[in-house]
């Protein structure tokens, strides 16, 4: 599973691993079930517990994303 997941990260931005985990999990459940299937296993649930970096990208977006958002009348 760990090497499906790393294609899966590998193809999306920061941006969408933190704002879509569900998106991430769903591509996860269907693309390992042809192989759990074949060994009897079934991905019922797959989720994101944490998304980090160490050159702190994620907490700097964050904090642009919500000055921008703050900004903006509603």
């Amino acid at each position: 599973m760990e090497g499906h997941l790393r294609g899966i990260i590998g193809q999306l931005t920061v941006e969408q691993i933190v704002k879509e985990p569900e998106m991430v999990g769903g591509h996860m459940r269907s693309t390992c079930a042809d192989d759990m299937s074949k060994m009897g296993l079934e991905v019922v649930s797959f989720t994101i517990k944490e998304v980090r970096d160490k050159n702190e990208y994620i907490t700097t977006w964050a904090a642009q994303t919500l000055r921008a958002s703050s900004a903006t009348p509603k």
